[in-house]
């Protein structure tokens, strides 16, 4: 009688545990004790073995997804880097014209207009500063951002966004006809620069409604 209740506490394979192993690998012994798992109506009777091989699909689905839009995010980041630095180099090359002008070919040129031109080049020679002086700001700002030196939130305070509209946004074409080739050319070009930041800025507004 000893040795019967030894062997089925011991030899029968369903019980203790080396049942609940055999259980959960899905391979209980024909004719045992074991008694399956409860179920709802409706519901389908998968062996024990199979929830964890599902779990473990979605898992690996799961990071393969997540390295996928990994992927697609620093393909993004390195596109709007490579933008950003040729936005800031134009713009770098722009002010170092301007610069260059300003300092050695300006006051020569406005000795020669009359005086209401002297006026008006003067006025928009500080349009051209003030365009150039504020993209450079602004895309300093966004270098910032990239270099992990700022965040995003810090870069949508007042004082770090594009400035002077009321004077950089304008152009006037009538103005051109008064000024110097040179200061004309420079003109234009800081004009297109600005209104391209301009919309640049714009977008920080939507993304962060967004």
């Amino acid at each position: 009688m000893a040795g019967s209740r030894l062997s089925r506490r011991v030899g029968d394979p369903a019980s203790g545990i080396a049942g609940r192993i055999l259980t959960e690998m899905g391979r209980v012994p024909p004719n045992s004790r074991v008694s399956p798992p409860a179920t709802t109506p409706g519901q389908p009777i998968l062996k024990p073995g199979i929830p964890r091989l599902i779990l473990g699909a979605r898992a690996r689905l799961a990071r393969v997804e997540a390295k996928k839009k990994e992927g697609r995010v620093l393909q993004e980041t390195g596109q709007s880097v490579a933008f950003l630095d040729g936005t800031f180099e134009e713009a770098l090359s722009l002010t170092r014209e301007a610069r260059d002008y300003l300092a050695q070919q300006e006051e020569a040129d406005r000795a020669k207009l009359a005086p209401e031109a002297r006026l008006v080049a003067s006025c928009e020679t500080m349009r051209l500063t003030a365009r150039l002086t504020q993209t450079m700001a602004w895309l300093l700002v966004q270098k910032a951002i990239h270099a992990g030196e700022m965040t995003r939130k810090e870069a949508l305070a007042p004082a770090h966004r594009l400035g002077g509209r009321k004077v950089c946004a304008v152009a006037d074409p009538v103005a051109a006809d008064y000024l110097p080739p040179r200061l004309a050319e420079l003109l234009l070009a800081s004009h297109a620069l600005y209104t391209r930041v301009e919309r640049l800025d714009g977008m920080l507004d939507a993304g962060d409604a967004a």
